[in-house]
């Protein structure tokens, strides 16, 4: 899996290529990229999306995740993910 995010963000895996449709997406996704093999706090995703001042909840993080993920593994069909994963320690790649 590679992602490209210089310009529009776009993930590239088994050789094709899909763009990341929002902004907050995008952001996410490429701070998690910055980030590949780590755990990422949801503060840190939350500035990545809403900036300092953002004063948003857990669930529409969590959201957005999802809609990464079914970016990142369009067939995984309601399995659980294997290259997006999140715990009680934050979000990893």
């Amino acid at each position: 899996m590679r992602v490209r995010d210089l310009g529009p963000v776009l993930v590239e895996s088994d050789g094709v290529e899909r763009s990341c449709p929002g902004v907050k997406q995008a952001a996410i996704l490429a701070t998690l990229a910055m980030h590949a093999n780590h755990r990422v706090p949801v503060e840190d995703l939350v500035v990545a999306g809403w900036g300092y001042d953002a004063a948003t909840s857990t669930s529409s993080v969590e959201n957005h995740l999802w809609r990464l993920r079914r970016i990142l593994e369009p067939t995984r069909a309601g399995r659980r993910g294997s290259c997006l994963v999140s715990d009680a320690g934050g979000t990893g790649w």
